[in-house]
């Protein structure tokens, strides 16, 4: 699977709407889209490894893109 721009590990902290969420990123606090508007919960729990990349572009909502789960 080929996903654009650089990916980096962030902690995910909590789901924050259907399509946002909130992850610890260099030691800050965080907005990342979430693609999938689906639960996830047995994926997205509280301290799971993500990777996330910059969300680009005018007018967006969150600064981060999360792409993957690691744990």
């Amino acid at each position: 699977m080929r996903v654009p721009g650089p990916l980096v590990e962030a902690r995910f902290l909590r789901r924050d709407g259907r399509f946002k969420g909130v992850v610890e990123h260099e030691g800050r606090v965080r907005t990342a889209h979430i693609h999938d508007p689906g639960r996830l919960t047995e994926l997205l729990k509280p301290g799971a490894r993500v990777l996330v990349r910059p969300h680009e572009g005018r007018g967006l909502k969150t600064e981060l893109y999360l792409v993957a789960v690691l744990d």
